[in-house]
């Protein structure tokens, strides 16, 4: 098997992962879903308070959960991209197309999931939820367009 056959097949897997582990919270119920964020908040500020300054821990205390599909979402556009970019390696797509398609992707599942939470006890489905999903998938789509356009430059 080719290098990037491999690395293809290891990028299509972690997108399949983040898309189950998504799914998997996203069918929480209300009940469950604030046990975790406050968990994890709990352990976050255990780890890191005396650093932190207070208004980063204020604010983490209103939107752990609104920074936490952020960054998962940051983590499906890195991976669905990876994956794009490998699929597309001798197809003659342009990167800016490549990258459109990953966040397309990335900001369909993202109406899924939040139609998905619509049928969740205690859970809703909002567009500024679906926005701020996409966000994070643009934020990681744009890391990776970064990060190969340094590498593009070194090699050359």
């Amino acid at each position: 098997m080719k290098r990037q056959t491999k690395r293809f097949y290891i990028y299509v897997m972690l997108t399949i992962g983040i898309m189950i582990f998504i799914f998997l919270f996203s069918n929480q119920d209300e009940t469950e879903s604030v046990a975790v964020s406050d968990s994890t908040l709990k352990w976050v500020l255990q780890e890191n308070a005396e650093w932190m300054p207070a208004p980063l821990i204020l604010f983490l205390k209103k939107k752990i959960r609104k920074v936490a599909h952020f960054l998962i979402y940051c983590a499906l556009g890195i991976t669905s991209c990876l994956s794009i970019h490998e699929y597309c390696w001798k197809k003659n797509y342009t990167g800016q197309r490549k990258n459109i398609i990953a966040l397309v992707l990335c900001a369909a599942y993202a109406c899924t999931d939040e139609f998905h939470q619509y049928f969740i006890p205690g859970r809703s489905c909002e567009i500024k939820d679906v926005c701020l999903d996409s966000a994070g998938a643009l934020c990681g789509i744009l890391f990776v367009w970064l990060i190969l356009k340094l590498i593009d430059k070194i090699r050359k």
